[in-house]
């Protein structure tokens, strides 16, 4: 018999550029150990603060799923960010469903 992929893929932030309007892309390079079915998706949890009400502060969140570029290549687009931290959390899915069990974290600094 074949041999089964058990093995979570890891993605890793290999580029990132931010735009003026405060809009990101960070390009992201997958790996899988053999024997590997595939990369099936990535997606980013992107959490911010923002204002929620007149001087009060809130936590949000966003979720988006990155663009294939290549075999084990993906770009993750994010809205337009509000200026300060950004913590960007990177998941990878493969074929078979075994997912990323530690997020990557991509910390961002937009002025």
């Amino acid at each position: 018999p074949a041999p089964r992929d058990v093995s979570p893929p890891r993605a890793v932030a290999v580029g990132r550029a931010c735009t003026r309007a405060r809009r990101c892309t960070l390009t992201v390079a997958v790996s899988e150990l053999e024997p590997s079915s595939g990369i099936a998706s990535v997606r980013a949890r992107i959490t911010f603060r923002a204002r929620c009400a007149r001087r009060k502060l809130c936590t949000r969140t966003r979720t988006v799923s990155g663009r294939r570029r290549g075999d084990r290549l993906f770009l993750v687009q994010t809205p337009a960010l509000p200026r300060g931290r950004t913590t960007v959390r990177l998941t990878a899915t493969d074929v078979a469903g075994n997912a990323q069990s530690v997020p990557t974290i991509v910390r961002l600094r937009l002025r």
